[in-house]
């Protein structure tokens, strides 16, 4: 090759090949394959992120095995730096889970009805503007231990400041004002991945053909162009949607929220979140 250089758009397009890793469907390594990501670790003068790998809660210094969330900065309401962590029902829990192999964070609502637990990086924001466009990616490693009696969200929402208006997985009062992500609505007949986008509480919501299954790892993904958002269930486009996005300007952060039909102690765990946009 001589003194060829080789140009910047062609590093960055192999460092996005290298976040995407060989697709399994099996035991715990199911959900591993990955899509065209930046390297915005390397890159913050053009990307912005988030990566949260749940091995640590954010901010603490004396760091316990399966440290609990809710318990860890309790009187200010925030988890260090990153979460703000709600929760509600009967002995709710928001705790690193150290039996998952590379760590992840276990959320479970409680014992009542319809209780949730929500994580809410509300120091993190990212932004859909239409008037001046920044690509998004967006990606959560995530299972279900039951799936027929739980609901979840996570993506991007508005709204931090109240952990009772955000999401839309509560089945027949849809309440995301504005936000982008993935979801099961808590009690839906055919338990399938769906994709919600919403701008001034008018949500779509369009159900991928990828069914649920109990204890099974899945990587929802999406990412924004400027215009349209393209969804991928790991790793492969499910299919794509330009309703209702919220390109209003409207500041919308990281968003983990669980939700529990009944009173058996289901759980959701997320191994991991990872997030970019343009700066």
């Amino acid at each position: 090759m001589g003194n060829r250089r080789i140009g910047r758009k062609r590093i960055e397009s192999a460092l996005k090949k290298l976040n995407a890793t060989t697709p399994d469907s099996t035991g715990s390594r199911s959900g591993l394959k990955g899509f065209d990501m930046p390297a915005f670790e390397i890159q913050p003068s053009k990307y912005y992120g988030i990566f949260d790998d749940f091995n640590t809660v954010s901010g603490v210094t004396d760091l316990a095995q399966d440290d609990d969330f809710l318990l860890a900065h309790a009187a200010s309401g925030l988890c260090g730096a990153t979460w703000d962590v709600t929760a509600g029902g009967t002995g709710p829990a928001v705790t690193l889970d150290n039996a998952e192999i590379g760590g992840a964070v276990l959320l479970k609502a409680g014992s009542d009805d319809d209780s949730t637990a929500l994580m809410y990086a509300v120091n993190n924001p990212f932004v859909l503007d239409a008037a001046n466009p920044r690509k998004i990616w967006w990606e959560a490693r995530l299972k279900l231990s039951d799936v027929d009696a739980s609901g979840f969200f996570v993506g991007l929402a508005g709204n931090g400041t109240d952990a009772t208006v955000d999401t839309a997985i509560l089945a027949g009062t849809p309440s995301l004002a504005d936000g982008i992500g993935w979801q099961i609505v808590d009690g839906q007949a055919a338990v399938t991945f769906a994709s919600i986008t919403a701008v001034g509480d008018v949500e779509t919501v369009v159900q991928s053909a990828t069914s649920a299954t109990d204890a099974t790892y899945v990587l929802l993904q999406f990412y924004f162009d400027g215009s349209t958002a393209h969804f991928y269930i790991n790793g492969e486009l499910s299919h794509s949607s330009a309703l209702t996005l919220p390109t209003d300007g409207t500041k919308i952060c990281p968003h983990i929220e669980y939700i529990q039909q009944t009173g058996d102690d289901d759980t959701l765990h997320v191994d991991y979140v990872r997030a970019c946009m343009e700066r």
